[in-house]
């Protein structure tokens, strides 16, 4: 298993790179740049920040190369966090920012009231809505989360939580995965959680 997380310049590799390296024990590399002659099994979006300004990072050939990588070769994606956001179509952060179109969806504000403060920062339980693939004898995780938007396609949601709305936690289409919450920020339910993703490919 040869994993690539694409740095696209917006924080978490270093965090990610040992993870997936040290805890998960994959041969992991960091690139910043993709071409036609990458080689790996698992191509990595990570991401924290704005969806605009993550968007800005990924010129227009790498988006075209990327495309063709999960749609034509079929190749693993992964995205975690602001990476699984820019897998879909667009946000309502940036109207005007075209995502990856990776996945069909997009993401909404959630709505902050007095008992859902934004951003949704700290431990969350997945609760489980297709006990299927990676996620068969999950029972009771709890994940660590720090975002603002959600996505809204309830069709690829695997997994999600309860914060004033029903909000995706893991979404899959395919051979594209998201990981709302931060994996390698959530102990061993992000560690046990990965590996079962991992050996699943």
């Amino acid at each position: 298993m040869i994993v690539n997380i694409f740095d696209y310049k917006v924080g978490n590799i270093k965090s990610l790179y040992n993870f997936f390296t040290n805890a998960l024990e994959l041969k992991t590399e960091v690139v910043t740049q993709l071409s036609n002659k990458s080689k790996f099994d698992l191509l990595v979006f990570p991401g924290v920040g704005s969806f605009n300004g993550a968007m800005k990072n990924v010129n227009l050939k790498e988006r075209d190369l990327i495309y063709n990588f999960a749609k034509v070769k079929k190749k693993n994606i992964l995205g975690i966090c602001l990476g699984m956001q820019i897998l879909a179509k667009n946000s309502h952060e940036s109207k005007n920012s075209k995502g990856l179109c990776l996945i069909d969806g997009s993401f909404h504000k959630i709505k902050e009231t007095k008992n859902y403060k934004l951003p949704n920062v700290g431990w969350r339980e997945i609760i489980i809505k297709k006990k299927t693939s990676f996620l068969s004898n999950l029972i009771k995780k709890h994940v660590y989360f720090d975002h603002s938007y959600y996505f809204k396609n309830d069709k690829l949601t695997l997994g999600f939580i309860k914060y004033g709305v029903n909000i995706p936690a893991i979404i899959q289409q395919k051979n594209i995965t998201g990981f709302q919450f931060h994996p390698e920020k959530s102990q061993r339910a992000g560690l046990e959680i990965t590996k079962k993703y991992i050996e699943k490919l």
